[in-house]
């Protein structure tokens, strides 16, 4: 479906190598992926990084932290691991983005899915 539609798919973490490898070793994702250690790209998407009201949301939901712990073996908090994410779609020759999903902005076990990114590009919005 990206390819039809002209686009990819990019990952951008904060972390370092060795984590991008056991990232790679969990997911079947085989594509792009950078390193941004100032968080650059985050801070340009307005992705924040975890204020105290969000670690007391995570402290607070130990069954939603358990299933991302079990999600991601062997992952640990080095990079910036208060920086929080989401998903970007940018179209071919846009500017600004088409899509966007803040994780900062939903619950502690909410995930963007693959339907939302998907109905953004058969809807053309890019």
């Amino acid at each position: 479906m990206f390819d039809a539609a002209g686009m990819k798919l990019v990952m951008i973490g904060n972390g370092t190598l060795e984590q991008a490898a056991k990232f790679q070793a969990v997911l079947p994702y085989y594509g792009e992926m950078y390193l941004d250690h100032g968080s650059t790209t985050y801070k340009a998407f307005g992705f924040k990084k975890a204020g105290f009201k969000t670690i007391l949301k995570w402290i607070g939901n130990v069954k939603a932290m358990s299933k991302i712990t079990k999600l991601m073996p062997g992952h640990d908090l080095k990079g910036s691991s208060g920086q929080q994410g989401g998903v970007v779609v940018i179209g071919p020759g846009a500017v600004l983005p088409s899509f966007t999903w803040n994780e900062h902005d939903h619950p502690v076990d909410v995930f963007c899915t693959p339907q939302e990114v998907m109905a953004t590009i058969q809807a053309g919005w890019y």
